[in-house]
């Protein structure tokens, strides 16, 4: 085999089938229905150039390579986008938690207000004024 196992791999059926109509394939009918395609790493791609010679090839192959720089800076922008949520998330819970302390703080005195507007209020409790 010219290329490494690791440089390519074979497209499985159910991937083979969800993507068939998607692309311009020879049918089942034409190909047998044991052969699946296979598909390369980006190593393989790379590699492709060495094979093929091609003015075609040679432009296929660039056209690929930049779509796979594409893919690992579309990973590494979510990569970051991802732990920049977590500090974010983070943030947001230890600012709710001092927010509930603050909360339960004046919601304390809120009580303690209460209370002795009751106790000043408190019919019973008070001194009487005038006669008797």
């Amino acid at each position: 085999m010219r290329f490494p196992e690791d440089f390519m791999f074979q497209i499985t059926l159910p991937e083979w089938d969800r993507n068939s109509s998607q692309f311009v394939t020879s049918s089942t009918k034409h190909r047998g229905a044991t052969y699946l395609p296979y598909a390369f790493t980006e190593q393989g791609i790379a590699m492709l150039s060495s094979v093929l010679r091609s003015e075609k090839a040679a432009l296929v192959n660039i056209a690929i390579m930049r779509t796979f720089v594409e893919i690992r800076k579309t990973i590494a922008l979510e990569s970051s986008l991802s732990q920049q949520i977590m500090e974010l998330k983070s943030n947001l819970e230890e600012r709710l938690s001092e927010h509930d302390v603050q909360l339960m703080e004046i919601y304390t005195v809120m009580e303690q207000f209460l209370d002795e507007k009751q106790e000043r209020t408190n019919w019973e409790n008070r001194k009487r004024l005038g006669y008797k």
